[in-house]
C-alpha cells in the first residue's frame, strides 16, 4: 500500500536545546519525505534557554516546517502534555521522542507504514546502530484511542 502514513512526533526538552535540534534534524533528514509528519515540540514555559533557541531557529529558518512549538506550564505531568500533544495533532502513528534519542534509520517512516499495514499496534524501534542500543516506543492510533492516552497523565 503506497498512501500516505500521518506520523506525529511529540519532542520533550528540557535545558538542552543543541539535543533536541540535533535529534529533530536527525528525523527529518532521515524521514523518506513519502509520509506526513509533525513534530510538536514540547516545552515548558520557564525553560528560557530552550524557548530563546526555538525562536531564534524558527526566525532563521532552522526547524522543519512541521516542527510546532507547544510551550506549557510545568504543572502537568510531561505524560498528560504528550497525550494533549497526540490529541491536537492525531494521526496514524506516534513516536515519542526525547531530546538524547538519535535516530540513525534511513527511511524510518517506510517503516513505521510497513507496521501500520500489518495492523500491528505498538512496536518498539530498537536503534541497534546506536552505540547504547536506544529502544523507541511507537504506537497506532488504534493502540493510542483504545486507551485514550499514550501514557498514565501522572
Amino acid at each position: 500500500e503506497a498512501s500516505c502514513l500521518k506520523i506525529t512526533v511529540p519532542m520533550f526538552s528540557r535545558n538542552r536545546p543543541v539535543g533536541l535540534l540535533s535529534v529533530l534534524s536527525a528525523l527529518d533528514a532521515l524521514a523518506s519525505g513519502a509520509h506526513e509528519i509533525v513534530y510538536p515540540l514540547i516545552i515548558d514555559d520557564d525553560d528560557a534557554l530552550t524557548l530563546e533557541n526555538v525562536a531564534y531557529w524558527q526566525s532563521h529558518g532552522l526547524l522543519p516546517a512541521e516542527a510546532v512549538p507547544i510551550i506549557g506550564k510545568r504543572d502537568r505531568a510531561l505524560n498528560a502534555r504528550m497525550n494533549a500533544a497526540c490529541e491536537q495533532y492525531p494521526a496514524d502513528a506516534y513516536y515519542f521522542a526525547p531530546d538524547d534519542g538519535f535516530p540513525l534509520t534511513q527511511h524510518w517512516d517506510t517503516i513505521f507504514h510497513a507496521a501500520h499495514t500489518q495492523g500491528i499496534p505498538a512496536w518498539c524501534w530498537l536503534e541497534r546502530n546506536a552505540p547504547g542500543d536506544a529502544t523507541f516506543i511507537c504506537l497506532s492510533e488504534k493502540w493510542r484511542s483504545t486507551l485514550g492516552r499514550r501514557y498514565l497523565d501522572r
